[in-house]
């Protein structure tokens, strides 16, 4: 008769993985806020979603119709965290950590018993868990997710689609109507904290007919029709809110709805070959992807599915692959960069568990001094996965720096009294590697939030600037003359004040007249479009600024009969900033001559004018 194992090997995984999250995460518990950050919390505080919360769970998030959320759970989650740490960002990074190492111990629940499964004893399949757990614990783009708190979203729906997973093993484990039930309320708790919970029926799919094969099809039917029952429903909601029944940020909508097949494919060899190589400091090489999945996909599949011996073996590692495929689909399989790597957050789930699960099929299959390579292999993966992870936690900790220090020195500069408004020029949206590839974010979003006071919805009007030359600034002295300008030099980290050349009163040849709209002008939905006269430009770059973050359009010149051209202004980005910031637009044409000399329109403002819903 098998002995149980004892209490301390039971909790010794739990104790393995919760150590290594807090050895590494650790030092990011006084990062301070960036970028998105700084603006959900001011919405947060403005607008607390439990105020109207039933209202909440039938519109869309933050009502903004343009990027097709639907969050309420987790913005609830996250509005609590707002009301228990306020501005502080230890409590939001600790909170975050410790979810993330409780979302690494459902990974080792859930591997341990699909190990199990596959007829592993109980210290094999414990040794299979705790590898799956430790590899997701400590994979390198995890940062995004968990010490980024903008990315709330993300980690909460991980949390709730795992523990529906697990639940779903226990149900089918006992055969537990009450287990299936708690299942199916997890999933819909994960289906209101983030768009991609969507893949868990088919993962409850793949489970069981790759790992739960002794039950009737009558059986596995009734078990999964309520979780797509329930899916379906979410689609009809979505329908309802958005016109879609799937997508979240346009163009992966647009890639989802009508796919390439060529694409995706390529996207999707990329992803799983960046997954496992997460090395972001040149491109890779064009034969990379495919060799890795000659490697890592083809062999193994070969090796073990060819043995009778060995097959029972292949099931696990076969549905390592199916989770990572099926989590990328709802971004259309693009591949990320650290400064995205939420998006691989549960897929990464999908790797820790192939590579456990091989390395296990291996370690039984091989006799010999053979018979510790495979561990030997995992190691050394986990070893390369744990040493990336400390590089990027070490450049999140320096943009959390970099964004204090713009902060800091912002509001020291509007202290000083001064023309309005002030604009801000060079603040990182992202910290770039070598290779210019964004590993974490400063201000992509957030600056005008975060000075004097952070996070209330007063205060002064701060607007940040695309990457500009000296002399491109010139539309912009023109048109506010007693503005002031600020530009952040990330080799001194110092914010200095740029002054520019006045430019004189009457026009001058490079400024382009202007027919509308007029300075100041509140535009309603149908006005979104200024008409000017091109000149001797031909292409010519729309520039936008509003406080959120600027936008920079590229558009052709097609002078009308009358010698005039007329370019629509970014509806859908108006839109957008005028729910999240309100307060004046500000816009400028440029372009150039066949000489090279820069053309311009003067800076003028808009408002947009008042509708029942600007998100909508």
């Amino acid at each position: 008769m098998t002995r149980p194992p004892s209490r301390a090997r039971r909790v010794a995984p739990a104790v393995l993985v919760l150590g290594a999250v807090l050895a590494f995460y650790g030092r990011a518990f006084q990062r301070g806020f960036t970028s998105e950050d700084f603006l959900l919390l001011r919405l947060l505080r403005q607008d607390p979603p439990w105020h109207g919360f039933l209202a909440k769970l039938a519109s869309p998030w933050l009502d903004l119709q343009l990027f097709k959320f639907y969050r309420p759970v987790s913005t609830l989650l996250f509005g609590i965290e707002d009301a228990l740490f306020g501005i502080a960002p230890l409590g939001y990074n600790l909170a975050h950590t410790l979810v993330h190492a409780g979302n690494s111990l459902l990974v080792y629940a859930i591997a341990r018993r699909v190990a199990g499964r596959a007829g592993e004893g109980s210290a094999p399949a414990a040794l299979a868990g705790t590898a799956a757990a430790l590899l997701f614990a400590l994979y390198p783009l995890h940062p995004n997710a968990v010490i980024f708190a903008a990315s709330f979203a993300t980690l909460f729906a991980a949390t709730f689609l795992l523990a529906a997973f697990l639940c779903h093993q226990i149900a089918r484990e006992r055969s537990s109507p009450p287990w299936e039930a708690a299942s199916l309320s997890l999933f819909a708790l994960a289906l209101g904290s983030y768009e991609a919970a969507a893949v868990l029926p088919v993962l409850l799919v793949a489970h069981d007919l790759l790992l739960d094969r002794g039950r009737p099809l009558r059986a596995r039917l009734a078990a999964w029709l309520p979780s797509f029952g329930l899916l379906g429903l979410y689609f009809l909601l979505r329908r309802h809110l958005f016109g879609v029944f799937v997508g979240g940020y346009e163009e992966t909508g647009r890639r989802l709805l009508a796919p390439q097949l060529r694409q995706l494919l390529g996207d999707l060899a990329q992803s799983l070959y960046r997954l496992h190589v997460p090395v972001f400091e040149q491109p890779p090489a064009p034969i990379a992807p495919i060799l890795f999945l000659l490697l890592a996909g083809l062999l193994p599949l070969l090796y073990l599915g060819f043995s009778p011996t060995r097959r029972d073996s292949l099931r696990p590692w076969l549905f390592g692959w199916v989770w990572m495929v099926v989590s990328l689909a709802p971004f259309a399989f693009r591949p990320v960069v650290p400064g995205s790597g939420r998006y691989w957050y549960l897929a990464a789930a999908g790797a820790a568990f192939a590579a456990a699960f091989l390395a296990h099929a291996l370690v039984n299959a091989w006799r010999g001094p053979w018979h510790v390579l495979p561990a030997v292999g995992l190691l050394a993966l986990l070893a390369g996965w744990a040493f990336l992870l400390a590089g990027y936690l070490g450049i999140y900790v320096e943009a959390g720096r970099t964004a204090g220090s713009i902060t800091e020195q912002l509001e020291r500069a509007l202290r000083t009294p001064g023309g309005a408004p002030v604009f801000v020029a060079g603040s990182p949206g992202f910290l770039l590697n070598g290779a210019g590839v964004p590993v974490a974010q400063v201000f992509h979003y957030g600056l005008a939030d975060a000075v004097s006071p952070p996070f209330a919805p007063a205060g002064p009007p701060v607007y940040p600037l695309p990457p500009l030359a000296a002399e491109e600034l010139q539309p912009l002295a023109a048109g506010r003359p007693t503005s002031r300008i600020y530009e952040w030099e990330p080799g001194s980290s110092r914010l200095r004040q740029v002054v520019i050349s006045p430019v004189p009163a009457a026009p001058s040849a490079a400024e382009l007249a202007v027919l509308a709209p007029a300075d100041g002008a509140r535009l309603g939905r149908q006005d979104l479009a200024v008409t000017f006269r091109p000149g001797a430009g031909r292409v010519f770059r729309l520039v936008v600024i509003a406080r959120g973050n600027p936008n920079v359009t590229e558009v052709p010149a097609a002078p009308s009969p009358g010698g005039t051209v007329r370019v629509a202004l970014p509806r859908d980005f108006l839109l957008a900033m005028d729910r999240l910031y309100g307060g004046d637009f500000y816009w400028w044409m440029e372009s150039r001559d066949e000489r090279g000399q820069l053309l311009w329109t003067r800076m003028r403002s808009f408002w947009l004018a008042p509708t029942r819903n600007n998100g909508s």
